[in-house]
């Protein structure tokens, strides 16, 4: 077993084949406040977000084979989500899996998905890039589906029109009834839009 089967390190982009660190460590030591770019451009967008839709927002990123957590603030309801810096976020079923996962090549997908992606999944990519969000009424959490709560995610991209991650916002399913997702999803996308450097080169489904 290598680091990189345990997805503590990742091959850098670009020849000869580098090693990085993935979000994974990072998370795990609880140092990412302050070192990336993203995460201090990300700061300001949740509050704001999280302000106008009365629901805890997330910025979420991709790491080997999940997505990781890496900045939230809670909503100020009573009645809340809370999610923990550091949360696995799997790309089966999750919001975030939803609206990013068609924006990476096909080798990238499998690698996330495990697999290509069934004609279900391919009808949730196509809604999701068409309205620029996606949703799930539900919450994976090691491996454990949890009904009750609902996250509505949108893609985030870098300069060159990869996608870097996701910011979302979640909150229980009696207060995010489809009417309400149709006002507040708009306001998750246009929070990605901001957070983007580009737009996205494609889709790859």
């Amino acid at each position: 077993m290598t680091l990189a089967d345990d997805a503590w390190i990742a091959p850098a982009p670009g020849s000869p084949t580098r090693w990085e660190l993935t979000h994974h460590i990072l998370t795990v030591a609880y140092m990412r406040r302050g070192e990336d770019e993203l995460g201090q451009r990300a700061r300001p967008v949740l509050e704001q977000l999280r302000d106008e839709t009365g629901e805890s927002a997330l910025l979420i990123v991709p790491d080997v084979r999940n997505f990781i957590v890496v900045d939230s603030t809670d909503s100020r309801q009573m009645l809340r989500t809370s999610v923990s810096i550091g949360l696995v976020v799997p790309a089966n079923g999750s919001a975030t899996g939803r609206c990013v996962v068609p924006y990476f090549e096909p080798e990238r997908q499998a690698q996330l998905m495990g697999g290509r992606p069934d004609e279900a999944l391919l009808e949730h990519f196509r809604l999701s890039c068409e309205r620029g969000y996606s949703v799930s009424n539900e919450v994976v959490i090691e491996g454990v589906s949890h009904e009750g709560a609902t996250t509505i995610a949108a893609p985030i991209f870098d300069a060159a029109g990869h996608p870097t991650g996701t910011v979302a916002i979640t909150g229980p399913t009696d207060r995010l009834t489809p009417e309400r997702q149709a006002e507040v999803g708009p306001m998750v996308a246009a929070a990605g839009r901001s957070l983007s450097r580009g737009r996205p080169r494609g889709t790859f489904f």
